[in-house]
């Protein structure tokens, strides 16, 4: 448990300093895939599978462009942003 509470302070900490957000998802992602996989289905499941959802979200969008380069419309919206 302690490690999990060192995990969670540190993608915590990634996302509020906005730093390293795709790794912060890509961790986040990971542990939350863990959850569901160790835990069932339980009365919090659909709140884990929609924190997934967003922690794939952000590591989609916040991927540096050196792994996946984006497309000209990728950067206008997220310039817009």
């Amino acid at each position: 448990m302690l490690g999990t509470a060192i995990l969670d302070l540190v993608i915590g900490g990634l996302l509020l300093s906005n730093t390293l957000i795709w790794l912060a998802a890509l961790l986040g992602s990971i542990h939350l895939l863990v959850v569901l996989i160790t835990s069932g289905i339980d009365d919090v499941t659909v709140r884990d599978i929609g924190l997934l959802a967003a922690t794939l979200a952000l590591f989609i969008e916040f991927l540096p462009d050196r792994l996946i380069p984006k497309t000209e419309t990728q950067r206008e919206l997220s310039q817009n942003l």
